[in-house]
């Protein structure tokens, strides 16, 4: 069997043309990366991207992708060869990257190489599962209905992203969340959008939506705040844009949940999103 290479990119087109076919073959499973290549065009990041595929025998066999501070995604399916590779190439421009997104069977492939490589240990951040969903089932009735966000709402709904991602994802700070909702609004539709769930003139839940691929689009974040829940309302917007997502011409919406929480496993399937594998944020570590 050949050696694998590695080859760099700075040119985030080119980099979509080289390894395009690889993601392609798992779309679902890499609606990320496929959705930066959207929405990197329609807000240039601050930091150049990391842009890195393996490849033998001309043909591509592990892609890696990096918006610096952010962790590494790495491409579902890349062979064990071409992720120690990848770590290899990776490691010379930070070894203090902070950790690693993938399946979980790759996630883990690419933090032992980094381990060897740098001493750092891998340790689980968040065990998720990424679900698909092609139709929707029929909602029970809530009260309330799905509305744009205006210039109005961004202090609350910076407010609520902060909030999310502190209970959910990493403490974030408050220019942190801004920054998010900043790639979210006022972008085009067909890229990225905040909308919120209101009762009588009163927000109670979010829900948004980015990274276009081919043919689907992912949902998230998805919150309520405390006094909210339990009433039906993020269930009731996920249903809603998830339809109004198909209906722009999407064949397929994805989400990802944490598997520590059950209850949104568990609306998300009740109201049509079906598994599709799992996937491991492994965060690296001094020793």
């Amino acid at each position: 069997m050949s050696a694998v290479s590695v080859h760099r990119e700075h040119d985030l087109m080119s980099f979509a043309r080289q390894v395009m076919p690889f993601l392609m073959l798992r779309e679902a499973q890499h609606n990320i990366m496929l959705g930066l290549f959207a929405v990197l065009q329609a807000r240039p990041p601050e930091a150049h991207p990391v842009l890195a595929w393996a490849e033998r025998d001309g043909e591509v066999v592990g892609a890696a992708m990096r918006t610096p501070p952010r962790w590494t995604l790495l491409a579902h399916g890349s062979e064990p060869d071409a992720i120690d590779a990848l770590a290899v190439a990776l490691v010379a421009d930070d070894a203090q990257m902070p950790g690693v997104l993938s399946g979980a069977v790759e996630a883990a492939a690419f933090a032992a190489s980094w381990t060897r490589l740098t001493g750092r240990t891998g340790e689980i951040g968040h065990h998720e599962r990424l679900y698909r969903l092609d139709a929707v089932n029929p909602a029970r009735p809530v009260a309330g209905r799905l509305r744009d966000i205006t210039e109005a709402d961004l202090g609350l709904v910076t407010d609520w992203w902060q909030a999310f991602a502190n209970e959910a994802i990493e403490p974030t700070t408050r220019e942190q969340a801004a920054q998010a909702v900043h790639l979210r609004y006022g972008v085009d539709p067909m890229v990225a959008g905040l909308r919120l769930w209101e009762v009588d003139g009163v927000p109670v839940s979010l829900v948004g939506y980015t990274g276009p691929t081919p043919h689907g689009i992912r949902v998230g974040p998805v919150y309520t705040p405390p006094e909210h829940r339990g009433r039906g309302y993020a269930s009731a917007a996920v249903a809603e844009i998830s339809q109004l997502l198909l209906d722009q011409g999407f064949a397929f919406v994805t989400l990802f949940t944490d598997l520590a929480n059950p209850t949104s496993n568990r609306i998300y399937q009740a109201v049509g999103y079906q598994p599709v594998c799992d996937v491991d944020e492994i965060r690296f570590v001094s020793k």
